[in-house]
């Protein structure tokens, strides 16, 4: 996620919420983003845990993907 300083306080402001609160749920739920969830050998893009349930794991085409779907969730 190294360089989507922008897309984080973009979105936030968009959506009204604290430019931090994304990026610190991707540092908490996956080091910011270097333990995410794989499937059949390809990165979810998921730093945040979203639904991710047992076997049932969520994906985001990109990291941008994911930083908008979490600043509006």
């Amino acid at each position: 996620m190294e360089g989507l300083g922008e897309t984080f306080v973009r979105e936030a402001d968009k959506n009204n919420i604290p430019w931090y609160i994304v990026a610190a749920i991707s540092f908490q739920e996956s080091g910011c983003g270097k333990k995410i969830p794989y499937v059949d050998g390809e990165p979810t893009y998921n730093a945040w845990g979203y639904a991710v349930y047992g076997d049932n794991v969520h994906s985001f085409d990109n990291w941008v993907q994911g930083i908008e779907t979490m600043s509006r969730y």
